[in-house]
């Protein structure tokens, strides 16, 4: 299964080749940084040191935003329950023979970002299956275990490398290598993450991962969006309840305790028949698009969500009326 899934990401980030423009990363993961400050707690120091012009990288801007958003959510995480340090480096690196052939990459200029994290670590046992489909040191219904594994796919379809290192009790470092362009554009380059649809209807979001509700909240607003964030399915219930026209779409999450996100689904449409859902799900889960359908689930996210995936799963079920 976790083969298979491997050849799905990568196939999945080939499917965005004629996307890639030259892009400023550094404009992306200013945004993304930017973006990540306002859902991280004051508790937790984010320190930069970003190198201000270096040229471009041919990349997917939408794919970049995933990947520094799947670094700094991890780092996070690491960190949650404590005070602590993320630092984020981005600068040129130029690559002889012989650090390219460490890296098994070609000779040559890569921008290397660098995520480190003064977290729990990961323990030598977990280090050579943290990019394997499904695996996950979260407990049960935290995560699905394919965050890193997108990372990496993505990563390795933009010719790139990326490599870990981690002391438990200490922290963890994350390095990613892309080729840098070797001469500047002819064309316009995408130098800002691309604009997602808005709008200033109101969301009723569920997910008892905290932190996930937190940031996908935050996503929403930014767009507009007039936000209800619940971490229960039963107080979502009981809210969605106590005011049936109160909201324009219900965004949930599939595997939540006591009430799964299809449960908290059919229940909100026996109250409001047409009510537009949304039911973010990971591949594991025992739910597809079609059977969500028959229960009158109108939308369908596959985890890990991205920024562009949902603006445009919420813009477009609204659009349908």
């Amino acid at each position: 299964r976790g083969s298979e899934l491997v050849k799905q990401i990568l196939s999945f980030s080939r499917q965005s080749e004629q996307k890639r423009l030259p892009v400023k990363f550094q404009l992306i993961l200013k945004e993304v940084i930017k973006l990540c400050r306002s859902t991280i707690p004051a508790n937790i120091d984010i320190v930069q040191d970003i190198q201000p012009d270096f040229g471009y990288v041919m990349a997917d801007a939408t794919q970049l935003h995933q990947v520094v958003m799947n670094l700094l959510a991890n780092a996070y995480q690491a960190l949650e329950h404590n005070s602590g340090r993320i630092s984020i480096e981005l600068k040129k690196m130029a690559l002889d023979a012989v650090g390219a052939s460490i890296l098994s990459i070609p000779q040559g200029a890569y921008a290397m970002l660098v995520v480190s994290d003064t977290g729990v670590g990961i323990p030598p046992e977990h280090m050579d299956k943290i990019f394997d489909p499904y695996f996950t040191t979260k407990e049960s219904g935290k995560g699905t275990g394919l965050g890193l594994a997108t990372l990496y796919g993505i990563v390795k379809d933009h010719q790139g490398e990326i490599r870990v290192h981690s002391v438990p009790g200490t922290g963890t470092t994350f390095k990613i290598y892309l080729p840098l362009m070797e001469e500047a554009p002819l064309t316009q380059a995408a130098g800002k993450p691309p604009a997602y649809p808005k709008g200033n209807e109101r969301i009723l979001l569920v997910d008892d991962d905290a932190s996930v509700a937190r940031v996908e909240t935050q996503l929403l607003a930014r767009l507009g969006y007039r936000v209800t964030r619940k971490t229960s399915s039963l107080e979502a219930l009981d809210t969605f309840k106590a005011d049936p026209e109160g909201f324009d779409v219900v965004i949930t999450d599939m595997a939540m305790p006591k009430k799964t996100g299809a449960q908290l689904a059919r229940e909100i449409l026996e109250i409001r028949q047409e009510m537009p859902v949304i039911l973010c799900t990971g591949y594991s889960d025992r739910i597809d698009a079609d059977t969500a359908k028959k229960i009158g689930v109108k939308g369908f996210l596959l985890k890990p969500v991205t920024y562009s995936g949902l603006a445009q799963a919420v813009r477009k079920l609204l659009d349908q009326g």
